[in-house]
């Protein structure tokens, strides 16, 4: 075989293509129908806008640069806050910050990749958002730390985050949020797996309708580690939570204002299956010569040790109700009475009577509704 010769220039032109990702991550070959997508830079300068503030002072307008990042950059001594706000008009009207009319968008491309995106320390002015302010949605991790939602209306909530597999909330709180006449949600998931710590919500306002601040839909669970839940509502009820999957840890929840609950098992809700601050104590409660009705947070076992002077009940509750729930009622004591004790199911309807003048035992548990488990005399 001869020898090959080194000829500079060679005698022929190598063949090369460039191509670039399509939005599904396919190749598209560079062609005259198909060129190579570029962003055309303006060369032109901007005049930094610099000063300094011994007061309040608002300071602009600064006409940003297509195309170019704008840093901002404060320093000195100082305890205040500092708010970017946009403006079409030189700055007589001055408009909360955002991007595509949200404060944060992100729909990433699930095949070229889920991201990790923390966003924290942020107050997000939601004053007549026509969209939720923070938009996030097919991800693999989401944590939000220390952000302060100010204002905001039904129907647009302030967040709505969706197919996402985790999500935090640390530290992140809504003031002020209007729900208007017929209720809203105010922290939107659909499809996520949601972990709260110590969120809040506070000042609530309306006059109506059914409200929730963590509202999970399509298959949301929510945990919760601290919450506290405040209104100014006229009328109607807010809710702290509410997740059609599952809760499956609900710790450190409190309710302060006169119209909002931490009871999510409407419709619309389902029941944690550990609630810290709400579990059933495995305490006895001697009950008395009067009609009584149970709540979830009444003792599991029921002592009627008081002769009757009259036909009495004794009712289950009906909200706040959770699998495996359990209440024994006992009528027990030398002379019961001649009348009869009876205990009521406003669920299902699968009531028990104690006779007149018998004592005994009964035990019901929650399955799907008040189970009859046994019955005996004593």
């Amino acid at each position: 075989m001869p020898n090959s010769q080194i000829l500079s220039p060679a005698g022929f032109v190598p063949s090369r293509a460039v191509a670039f990702a399509n939005v599904d991550g396919s190749a598209m070959v560079v062609s005259a129908s198909n060129p190579l997508p570029v962003t055309t830079l303006s060369s032109a300068s901007v005049t930094p806008l610099a000063g300094s503030a011994t007061a309040s002072v608002v300071l602009g307008p600064f006409q940003p640069i297509a195309g170019r990042a704008v840093i901002l950059a404060l320093s000195g001594t100082w305890t205040g806050t500092a708010k970017v706000t946009r403006s079409t008009d030189g700055g007589t009207t001055r408009l909360p910050l955002s991007v595509a009319g949200s404060a944060f968008f992100a729909v990433p491309v699930p095949a070229v990749g889920q991201p990790n995106v923390c966003i924290e320390n942020c107050l997000v002015d939601a004053t007549g958002a026509s969209e939720e302010s923070i938009q996030f949605a097919s991800g693999d991790v989401l944590t939000l730390r220390n952000i302060e939602f100010l204002n905001g209306a039904a129907p647009i909530g302030v967040m709505q985050i969706s197919s996402t597999a985790a999500v935090t909330l640390m530290d992140c709180k809504s003031e002020n949020y209007n729900v208007g006449a017929s209720g809203g949600q105010i922290f939107k998931f659909s499809q996520c797996n949601v972990r709260a710590i110590t969120a809040s919500v506070n000042g609530v306002l309306g006059s109506g309708g059914a409200s929730y601040f963590l509202f999970g839909n399509s298959g949301t669970t929510i945990t919760i580690h601290g919450l506290t839940v405040n209104d100014a509502l006229t009328g109607g009820t807010l809710y702290g939570y509410t997740a059609d999957t599952s809760v499956p840890i609900v710790a450190d929840v409190k309710v302060v204002g006169t119209r909002s609950s931490d009871d999510v098992f409407p419709s619309t809700g389902c029941a944690p299956k550990f609630d810290a601050d709400r579990r059933q104590k495995d305490r006895v409660t001697d009950l008395g010569d009067a009609n009584v009705t149970l709540t979830s947070i009444s003792t599991r076992i029921q002592y009627l040790n008081t002769t009757l002077t009259a036909n009495r009940t004794i009712t289950l509750p009906n909200s706040g109700i959770y699998e495996g729930m359990e209440f024994e009622i006992v009528r027990k004591l030398a002379s019961p009475g001649a009348f009869t004790f009876q205990v009521v199911d406003p669920v299902g309807g699968n009531n028990y009577t104690f006779a007149a003048s018998a004592n005994g035992s009964v035990c019901y548990r929650y399955h799907g509704g008040w189970r009859l488990m046994r019955a005996c005399a004593l």
